[in-house]
């Protein structure tokens, strides 16, 4: 709602909010698009700012879930 938080408080805020929707999201995948894509409130899309870029926190999420699956994998594959 065109506030900045850190991400200290940008985590707790997500966290407060997936105490109301972790009933209905059964995935990563949907913990993002019901809990950290958007306000509630306005329906402004939430956005990051991270090493100087900005983006839909939704693409963040979802490009971070991707990069940790990708390492994962490897990392499993390898032991």
């Amino acid at each position: 709602n065109g506030g900045e938080y850190d991400s200290k408080e940008a985590r707790d805020h997500i966290e407060r909010k997936y105490g109301h929707t972790k009933s209905f999201a059964d995935s990563t995948e949907q913990f993002i698009e019901y809990t950290a894509t958007e306000s509630s409130l306005s329906g402004s899309p939430y956005r990051v700012r991270c090493q100087g870029r900005e983006m839909l926190s939704a693409r963040w999420l979802l490009d971070e879930l991707a990069e940790y699956r990708a390492n994962h994998r490897v990392d499993s594959e390898n032991q």
